[in-house]
């Protein structure tokens, strides 16, 4: 790897190493040399055998230690004396300190006998030999001590069996005779019996290894033949150094003589007296980085030089000038050593790291040659290295190596691992090898990269292993990680697994076509495989290779970078083939293809700085607005299909959904439709906003042609029902013959029945408010129109962005609002009409509208609105009509209004009064707005639809109260109360009533709050019984509607009781008496306590509205006079001009203005704000002043209102036209 620099660790350290190559010359090691030297140790090892010992036997010290099988003995119940241990330990102390006399004087029989003092002197082993008191623990213990040293001595197997029975022999009659002296002959007699039989045997199976001279003691009577067969390590060293039995022979022939124990203690007194004075020419001050590092090497060699002295008989009296056995090199020839066991034993494929030949050898030179523990792991560190380079040391062996090493290091266990005071130059051997094992493994996990993208890729985790446990949590860590540069192996690491990458993209790219047969599919694939093999890797390497290679995310870099180029690439040339064939790609094919490149999209922004490079919004945004204009359009299709099939039943009662299965279906398909634009994820939030705006507007043409076609259905339904109980001229005359018959008791209460189904078309066009409402929430109509607001740039703030092109001709919708006519010609023959209104465009001759049928009246309220929307100025024809339920409709007049923009300002509402070509007139309301490519525009529109037709809904039902209600709360039942005959009449008809109130006059009989409730009781009924009805099919929701919509009935006729309408034209109504009036508030006071119901109907606040709190102010005004109403009429003129401002949109904010707009009605909760705003904004004062001038009407002072309400009209059309002012120099 270049990135590691093969150099020492320091000054000091480069310094240390030259000097000592320098003195030790390491050129000059050959194998000849280094096989003489070690066969020089391999006889004097033979020679100190025990076997040929007389008298003395040097120590050893060895790399591993022995396990034996040791003999056991057995001697029945007999116990040892309790004074026993304490008697051994007396006796072995004075061995110990050489104490009176003792004929055990062979040194390796006395180490084992001391070091079962040792264990003896632990007091739990004492307390332990003291509670039993067996005497074969005691004597498996001296086994067990006397193995363990035995092991030490470097002893054969089968020479350490004998030595044992021959040590515990000795010990055995070392204990009898102890008990002898202490006097327990007599009392011990069996045991010593038994202990004698045990100690013949084992002098027995130690095949007569010494003789006993009578006192304990045995003799050695062997002596060497140096015949190579009876050496051992001579004669394993033939495969080592590829010699004969022969040359080895030769060889000891030759040295056999000088290379004697004497020579051995020689060299080892001149190691001594040199350790002790500095002068050890291999390991001096020098060669360490401190005094405490060279003072603990002292210390330790010169204790391993007396060890080993002590294991002579001392036969040398002076000490050598050169070294006998010790090379001139020892460090050269020890790593030589190294070298050659290792790869004899590699080549003999062992199981472990080095035989038990070759750690014998090791042991023997290395402890001749005064090598420490330190060099000796340096050594192995360096030649296990440079075979690792060699590919000669296997990759598993590596994790053995440096266990061994570390074994060695800490001297078989006897010490701590401490570097710091090792020799600097095995310091650097050892880190330089660390950092070789480091390029090593480094080395092959780079070819494990090249690998990775296989079916079954080679496993880096065993060399991760080797690194973490070999030289990541290795104390010198930080001296390899010094001259290693790291982050340059981590950044090479990630270049090969880029380069890997770039070569498996290659390969990808490779398979697709790069001609005309170019398909979206094959662009896909190529995605696919790359996203694929992207969370394949991620999965296999999921941690960063040496917490800073990311494989996955490296290779997933690169592979993005690659595609993020080629795929508007291959894009582009997709789209030219298919331009030049003529051809338009599937939608289908576009939304795959642009789904799976946003993935890709999405984990190259994951992964990779900067932007994406290939813009898919603006190749793809043309083929996706041409689906989405097409969905658009398409959206209108989708109403027929959902009403045909819709049977008009609630889909789960229980469940409490009561609407059908059209408006599921039809919202269902728009949703599917609106989920395109989601679906797609598209990154490009001004595209997204014209793409709802787009698709909006055909759901709002969807909506409302639902709304149309429910309301036509809703209607025929009710004209139906009506027209099978016919048997009146009119609907009307019909429902007051049932009002009646009701009131008179001549026949049963029946209430209209609602079918269910009519019920069910209710309650879908309130569900489709709330669905709508639900889309709109979900798409946050605010928050793209606000998109789209930045868009064009000359759009100044506030103002609304369309984005129609500037050819296209600007649509606006006119809101026409049907509100009354006066003085109507009278159709019928009771001098009466049952006028209905048809709006028809001129140019088209195509009805906008038609309002419902008001019975019985030439002054009739309509309040109903149609839309109509005009590229310019149209004309429409207003025409009034008299229903006859029997003929042809006759004509009461005709009227035309012209819709021009240039007129009307946006939202700004007039009132028209039309004159009709027969006679009366006609007041129209029209507001004007402009249709914008708004999204907020296309809800507005939608809902507002809605909100209409289910308000004309209720309006439709409620009808069908309402005859019933007007008769019931009518002036002839008032009378009824305060005539002398007041009961109920038999026979209900209008001859026999006219005839009854003409015959009755006043009572004076006070009437009871009671009473006069119990005069309407047929219409508590009816109410009763007609809204339980409707509580089956209804919706709480709709109910409460119903209900409030029915209260507005009330109040409007008992309005009409107390005072006439508005106008300046002569009325025959009349002002009633103090007792009338005071049965109109106690029958309104119970009817609204009946509607509220202790909660369950609308509130109280519903029911106050402000047309009843302007009722309940018309007492003020009832008893005063003409001139006093006069009066305070033109006290009121202030606020009667407020008024006409909050009516001209003039003077409220811009929220209240707009109430009834299209944006005004973009969502419910705008729908909510804007009403809960206006309630507190507004909180209209109750009109007073009109108050006042009905009941003027009815006292005949006509000229006053006339004058009154010209001028409230004059100043209106001012304050309109002051508003247009306003508007456009706005």
């Amino acid at each position: 790897m270049s990135a590691i620099r093969r150099k020492p660790v320091g000054d000091p350290l480069t310094t240390t190493r030259r000097h000592s190559r320098v003195k030790s010359g390491i050129s000059k090691v050959t194998e000849k040399s280094l096989f003489d030297q070690v066969l020089k140790v391999c006889v004097l090892s033979y020679r100190c055998e025990p076997r040929f010992r007389g008298g003395g036997k040097r120590q050893s010290r060895d790399l591993a230690s022995l396990t034996i099988s040791d003999p056991t003995p057995s001697f029945g119940d007999q116990k040892l004396p309790k004074e026993a241990p304490k008697l051994l330990q007396q006796k072995l102390n004075k061995l110990a300190l050489n104490q009176g006399s003792s004929d055990i004087t062979d040194p390796l029989v006395r180490r084992c006998f001391l070091a079962f003092y040792a264990l003896l002197l632990d007091p739990d082993f004492s307390r332990r030999i003291k509670e039993n008191r067996r005497a074969e623990d005691v004597v498996m213990f001296f086994i067990s001590s006397s193995t363990k040293e035995l092991a030490k001595s470097g002893s054969q197997p089968a020479e350490t069996k004998r030595l044992v029975n021959y040590f515990t022999a000795t010990f055995v009659n070392f204990l009898i005779t102890t008990l002898r002296e202490a006097g327990f002959e007599s009392s011990c007699v069996s045991l010593i019996r038994q202990l004698q039989s045990y100690e013949s045997k084992l002098v027995s199976d130690s095949g007569n290894l010494g003789e006993s001279n009578g006192s304990g003691s045995y003799s050695a009577g062997l002596t060497p033949t140096f015949d190579v067969a009876d050496i051992h390590l001579a004669k394993s060293l033939g495969p080592y150094f590829l010699m004969s039995e022969s040359l080895i022979q030769k060889g000891v022939n030759e040295i056999k003589d000088t290379a004697t124990e004497q020579a051995a203690e020689a060299d080892l007194l001149l190691a001594l007296d040199q350790l002790k004075h500095d002068k050890f020419p291999y390991y001096q001050r020098q060669y360490f980085g401190s005094d405490e590092a060279y003072q603990d090497y002292k210390t330790r060699a010169i204790e391993a030089v007396q060890t080993q002295l002590a294991g002579y008989a001392g036969q040398s009296t002076s000490q050598g000038t050169t070294y006998y056995y010790i090379p001139e090199d020892p460090r050269a020839f020890g790593r030589l050593l190294v070298k050659t066991c290792l790869s004899h034993d590699l080549k003999s494929k062992s199981d472990t790291l080095l035989s038990k030949n070759s750690i014998a050898i090791l042991t023997e030179c290395f402890n001749m040659w005064q090598i420490p523990s330190s060099t000796r792991a340096a050594l192995v560190m360096d030649v296990c290295q440079e075979l690792l380079k060699l590919k000669e040391l296997p990759i598993a062996l590596i994790e053995d190596s440096v266990s061994f090493i570390s074994h060695v290091g800490r001297e078989n266990g006897k010490r701590d691992w401490d570097p710091t005071l090792w020799p600097v130059c095995d310091r650097e051997v050892y880190v330089l090898g660390l950092k070789e094992v480091l390029v090593f493994v480094i080395d092959l996990i780079s070819g494990c990269i090249k690998s990775i993208y296989e079916q079954k890729p080679p496993s880096i985790g065993p060399y991760l292993q080797i690194l973490g446990e070999c030289v990541f949590c290795s104390s010198e860590w930080e001296r390899v990680e010094s001259i290693v540069d790291m982050p340059k192996v981590f950044d090479s690491l990630g270049l090969v697994v880029k380069t890997v990458a770039e070569h498996k993209y290659d390969e990808f790219i490779d398979a697709i076509p790069r001609d005309h047969t170019l398909d979206p599919l094959h662009i896909i694939e190529l995605a696919d495989r790359i996203i694929s093999s992207a969370e394949k890797l991620q999965k296999r390497y999921k941690r960063p290779l040496l917490e800073h290679v990311p494989i996955a995310m490296i290779a997933a870099k690169t592979h993005f970078s690659l595609f993020s180029v080629d795929s508007q690439s291959m894009f582009t040339h997709l789209m030219s083939h298919m331009t030049a064939r003529h051809e338009e790609p599937a939608y289908e094919d576009m939304t795959l293809l642009y789904k799976k490149l946003c993935e890709i999209r999405d984990l190259y922004v994951q992964t990779l700085p900067g932007k994406f490079p290939f813009d898919l919004e603006a190749a793809f945004v043309k083929y996706i607005r041409r689906h989405v204009e097409q969905s658009a359009t398409l959206a209108t299709s989708w109403v027929d299909p959902a009403i045909d099939a819709d049977n008009w039943e609630p889909l789960d009662e229980n469940e409490g959904i009561m609407y059908s299965s059209s408006v599921a279906d039809m919202f269902t398909s728009l949703g599917t439709a609106l989920a395109i634009i989601s679906e797609l994820h598209w990154d490009n939030p001004v595209h997204v906003a014209q793409f709802y705006t787009t698709l909006m507007n055909g759901v709002s043409v969807a909506v409302c042609k639902y709304a149309s076609r429910v309301f036509q259905l809703f209607s025929e339904e009710l004209e139906l029902e009506d027209d099978k109980k016919v048997k009146y001229k009119s609907r009307q005359e019909k429902w007051m013959a049932m009002a009646k018959n009701a009131m008179a008791g001549s026949a049963p209460l029946t209430p209209y029945q609602f079918k269910k189904t009519t019920c069910i078309k209710l309650n879908d066009i309130e569900t489709a408010q709330a669905k709508l409402d639900e889309i709109e929430a979900q798409l946050d109509s605010e928050k793209l129109a606000k998109v789209l607001e930045g868009v064009n740039t000359n759009a100044g703030p506030g103002k609304i962005v369309t984005k129609e092109p500037s050819n296209k001709k600007r649509a606006y919708l006119f809101t026409i609002r049907i509100a009354q006519a006066e003085n109507l010609k009278a159709c019928d023959m009771n001098g009466l009409s049952d006028p209905y209104v048809t709006l028809v465009d001129q140019a088209t001759r195509k009805q906008i509208g038609k309002t419902r049928t008001i019975f019985e009246e030439l002054n009739p309220v309509w309040d109903e609105t149609f839309e109509i929307a005009t590229g310019g100025p149209s004309w429409l024809t207003a025409t009034v009509w008299d229903e006859d339920a029997l003929g042809s409709h006759d004509l009461c007049g005709r009227a035309f209004l012209r819709l021009d923009p240039a007129a009307f300002g946006d939202f700004v509402a007039q009132d028209y009064w039309l004159d009709l070509d027969t006679q009366g007139r006609l007041l129209v309301n029209i507001t004007m707005e402009s249709e914008r490519d708004d999204v907020r525009f296309y809800f507005g529109k939608a809902l507002r639809t809605l909100v209409r037709c289910e308000n004309d809904m209720i309006k439709v039902m409620v009808d069908k109260l309402t005859a019933f209600i007007q008769y019931s709360l009518s002036r002839e039942t008032m009378k009824s109360l305060v005539s002398p005959g007041r009961g109920k009449l038999k026979e209900f008809n209008m001859e026999s009533v006219s005839s009854w109130l003409s015959s009755t006059s006043l009572s004076n009989v006070p009437l009871t709050p009671t009473m006069i409730e119990d005069a309407i009781n047929p219409l508590f009924d009816y109410l009763n019984e007609s809204f339980a009805t409707l509580a089956v099919g209804l919706t709480d929701e709709i109910r409460l509607k119903v209900m409030t919509r029915t209260w507005k009935v009330i109040l409007t006729t008992i309005t009409s009781l107390l005072m006439p309408r508005l106008s300046y034209k002569r009325t025959s109504k009349t002002q009633l008496s103090a007792k009338e009036v005071e049965i109109v508030f106690t029958w309104l006071s119970s009817l609204r306590d009946f509607f509220h119901h202790d909660g369950a109907g609308p509130s109280l606040e519903v029911l106050h509205s402000q047309q009843y709190q302007e009722l309940m102010r018309v007492p003020v005004y009832y008893d005063l006079s003409n001139e006093e109403l006069k009066d305070e009429c033109e006290k009121l003129s202030s606020s009667t001009f407020k008024t006409l401002q909050d009516k001209t949109y003039v003077g409220l904010p811009e929220l209240i203005k707009r109430k009834n707009t299209v944006m005004a009605h973009r969502n419910r909760t705008v729908m909510r704000k804007q009403k809960e705003r206006i309630r507190n904004a507004k909180r209209e004062a109750p009109q007073n002043e009109d108050i006042i001038l009905c009941i003027l009407r009815m006292r005949g002072e006509l000229d006053f209102v006339a004058r009154r309400i010209k001028q409230k009209e004059r100043l209106q059309q001012t304050l309109a036209t002051e508003s247009l002012v306003a508007k456009g120099r706005k």
